[in-house]
């Protein structure tokens, strides 16, 4: 996993690209710190964004087994985006954000150096334009992440980040650490 992530809550690190049965997904948002109550209440079998709470969190959750009975169906997390206080000043991401974008992203720096900026990253494999940078990046275990930064706005300031998952879905380990 790229160092530039660890400031994110690990429990959802662990979760992405991984399905399991939703009260350990719950479980996992819980153990985050962030509020889970009522997150998949409406939540059909396509993928969805649910809102966690106002923290600033987004999750692309998707139900990966349809057919399967209710209590006992897979939801994976697709992917994680943190929401900046530009895109949203009564719902925003107020811990540090990864590769230091809260500093990196001031008015006046480009996407473009924003890539440039990041250990890791390489400009070559980004995809670059003067809203968007989206680039690959080493997951979790070995899975294929991609980073996504959105800008707005004249200054072309930071709105969303998310961090995407590709590739086979993996099953979640439902044991928590403190019990092996």
């Amino acid at each position: 996993m790229h160092p530039g992530l660890a400031c994110l809550p690990d429990l959802l690190l662990q979760h992405l690209g991984r399905c399991s049965e939703l009260r350990y997904l719950q479980w996992a948002i819980d153990g985050a710190g962030l509020p889970s109550a009522g997150l998949f209440a409406a939540q059909g079998d396509e993928p969805g964004v649910v809102a966690v709470g106002s923290v600033g969190v987004d999750l692309l959750v998707q139900r990966v087994q349809a057919e399967w009975p209710d209590a006992s169906a897979l939801w994976g997390v697709q992917g994680i985006s943190l929401i900046s206080s530009h895109a949203d000043p009564t719902r925003y991401w107020g811990e540090p954000w990864p590769f230091d974008l809260a500093v990196n992203t001031s008015p006046g720096v480009k996407p473009a150096e924003l890539i440039c900026a990041v250990p890791g990253l390489q400009r070559s494999e980004a995809l670059v334009t003067d809203r968007l940078v989206c680039a690959p990046l080493p997951g979790r275990g070995g899975q294929a992440w991609t980073m996504l930064a959105q800008f707005a706005g004249r200054r072309r300031v930071l709105h969303s980040l998310s961090i995407l998952r590709h590739g086979p879905w993996e099953l979640a380990s439902v044991i928590p650490a403190w019990a092996s």
